[in-house]
């Protein structure tokens, strides 16, 4: 009688930890398929759906990792923004960032530069330093 307990017992657990590594094995599974459906998000997020070019979000992604490494560097760092068809306008920004430059200022001064580089006619190039005095 108390063999047979303790068979039972002995096949109830090991029911158990196959019900357990069954449950882990679809576990695996399903966070594969999350984790490669992620990475594609990730792709389809940070570029154009019918180009396939990178957009706003990777360019924003990009010049915030490259001014960090210009800051801990302490290398220069320039930002080109162009306008137009047929002629070219474009504006420059340049400077050794310190922590107290953003993406955002940077931006800000090169879309500046653009709009000046504008006003002044066709096929002109305008370079401010930051920050701008």
């Amino acid at each position: 009688l108390e063999l047979h307990a303790r068979v039972r017992s002995i096949l109830h657990f090991k029911s158990e930890v196959d019900r357990l590594r069954e449950r882990e094995k679809h576990l695996v599974e399903t966070t594969l398929k999350l984790e490669r459906a992620n990475v594609l998000l990730e792709r389809l997020s940070n570029s154009d759906g019918l180009t396939g070019i990178p957009n706003r979000r990777y360019f924003d992604y990009m010049f915030k990792k490259r001014l960090a490494s210009g800051t801990r560097l302490a290398i220069p760092i320039s930002l080109l923004m162009s306008s137009d068809w047929v002629t070219v306008s474009i504006g420059v920004v340049s400077c050794i960032p310190e922590p107290s430059v953003t993406p955002d200022n940077m931006i800000g001064t090169a879309d500046k530069a653009l709009y000046a580089a504008k006003s002044h006619g066709k096929n002109q190039v305008i370079k401010y330093e930051y920050p701008r005095v």
